[in-house]
């Protein structure tokens, strides 16, 4: 079974950031997205726009659901997508994760900087943080839940030229938005 993580927003959303001063960081432009399907709840820094892409995959055509905030700091995007089947075997899980980073990291020409395996409620689950030279960072986190591929990101101009400040705060906003993920229907892998 192929999965495509994060891959198919991934380069779109990447081409049109520039290097900017950081987003103010007032706790009120946080806001708490929580769609009654999705089954999960994030903090976003901002009002989030929707929408559904189809995808062909080698399981058959999938609706991934995506929401995104873009600022003038980078892109936040959470997306999910429901697989036909539940899929609970650790080794396909962890086999399914590889070949979305590889597809990921292939289709953006990007360069894996940093991998680590993760679980939420425990459920498996993979952090990414991708370089893609001379243009942009990717930070990344994907969780398989039964048969939903939930994957929430963010996309920054690379820091290289940043002044040190900026990128604290970027790395702050990053963490906040992809610590916030959780699952929201009580849903447990145990």
């Amino acid at each position: 079974m192929s999965v495509m993580v994060f891959a198919c927003a991934l380069a779109p959303a990447a081409k049109g950031l520039q290097q900017t001063s950081p987003v103010e960081q007032n706790a009120t432009a946080w806001k708490k997205l929580a769609p009654a399907e999705g089954g999960f709840m994030v903090l976003m820094p901002g009002t989030a726009s929707e929408e559904k892409h189809s995808v062909e995959t080698s399981v058959g055509k999938l609706e991934n659901r995506i929401y995104s905030v873009e600022t003038k700091q980078g892109v936040y995007m959470v997306m999910y997508a429901d697989f036909p089947e539940v899929v609970s075997d650790a080794d396909t899980i962890q086999r399914m994760l590889d070949n979305g980073r590889d597809k990921a990291l292939a289709n953006t020409k990007g360069k894996l900087t940093s991998e680590k395996n993760i679980k939420l409620d425990g459920y498996a689950g993979r952090e990414w943080l991708v370089e893609i030279p001379g243009s942009n960072v990717i930070r990344a986190r994907a969780f398989w839940v039964k048969r939903r591929l939930y994957q929430s990101l963010v996309i920054f101009p690379e820091g290289r030229n940043t002044p040190q400040e900026t990128n604290r705060i970027r790395e702050s906003a990053t963490l906040k938005f992809l610590d916030s993920f959780a699952l929201s229907d009580g849903t447990t892998a145990n």
